[in-house]
Order: C-alpha cells, then sequence, then structure tokens
C-alpha cells in the first residue's frame, strides 16, 4: 500500500505539469472556438488530482491518530521532551502551523500499544523551541510523510515579555 502512495504523488505532479503544458500550448489559439475542449478537461483533471493528494495526506494523519490509543507509550525519547502532549496531539491532530521555518536534526521515537509499534521522526523547529516536526516515515516521499508540527513543551511567559 505504501508504494501506492509514494507512485500516486509523483504520477500527480507529471499530470498537473502535462496538463498545464497543454493548456499553455493553446494560448496562440485563442480564436479557436475548439480551444475550450482542451482547457477546461485540462482544468477539472488538475482540480482532480490536487484534491486527492489533499485527501490522501489527511487520510495518513488519521492513519497515525488511530495507531495511537490511551495505551500507548514513547520508548525512546530524548530529554527534555514532553512525551503525554506529544501523544495528545497526535491523537486530537492538533498541529501548529508556523512561517518561514525549518527542522532541525531528525530524531527517531518508537510509540508501543498493545496493537503494535509505530516510528515516528521528529525534529524541532528552527525558530520556535518548543515545537517540533513530526514525520511518519512508512511513506518515503518528503512532503508526504509529515504529518504537522506538534507543541511539545508548555510555552513560558517569559518568552512573550520584552527585554530591555
Amino acid at each position: 500500500m505504501t508504494e501506492i502512495y509514494d507512485l500516486w504523488i509523483s504520477s500527480v505532479f507529471w499530470i498537473v505539469a502535462l496538463c498545464v503544458f497543454l493548456s499553455v500550448l493553446t494560448i496562440p489559439f485563442y480564436k479557436w472556438k475548439k480551444r475550450w475542449i482542451v482547457v477546461i478537461p485540462c482544468f477539472c483533471i488538475t482540480v482532480f488530482s490536487v484534491l486527492s493528494l489533499l485527501v490522501l495526506e489527511n487520510k495518513i494523519t488519521n492513519e497515525v491518530s488511530e495507531l495511537i490509543s490511551e495505551d500507548s507509550f514513547v520508548v525512546e525519547t530524548y530529554e527534555d521532551f514532553d512525551t503525554e502532549l506529544f501523544l495528545k496531539a497526535l491523537k486530537s491532530k492538533r498541529f501548529v502551523y508556523t512561517h518561514r521555518t525549518h527542522p532541525l536534526e531528525k530524531m527517531s521515537i518508537h510509540i508501543v500499544n498493545l496493537q503494535g509499534e509505530v516510528k515516528l521522526q521528529v525534529a524541532q523547529d528552527s525558530k520556535y523551541p518548543y515545537l517540533y516536526w513530526v514525520y511518519y516515515p512508512k511513506y518515503r516521499h518528503s512532503r508526504l510523510n509529515e504529518l504537522g508540527k506538534v507543541r511539545i513543551k508548555k510555552v513560558s511567559n517569559n518568552l512573550f515579555t520584552s527585554q530591555d
């Protein structure tokens, strides 16, 4: 099943590129009345492909959320990492959005419950030390395996006070 997801990602990229290319090729034929027979299907195929990617990303997020249960606990972790907040954020799918940041070094985390083991990767955010990027390495495509960013540490009030 994993191979199908990864294959679909690359297929959608080429489908969208081909549709855009075909639409651009029809620009010189703006007086041609049948031009819309090419442009409208290309537009519809592009929209359908992009929407299918959004559904696929949502399905993967739900898959991880279902793998985390009440009896889950983190086996491997590193210091200064609140595993309780991490599991709660994954289960509830409460992801944080940031702008113009990037992940630092990735580290593996193993979550174990009665159903089995889930291996995730986390990386601390470059700008906000209390945020971590979460990756699901089951899917190797770089954009698809990113689940989102979660708040692991509680934000202290002194972060928001101005310093003289």
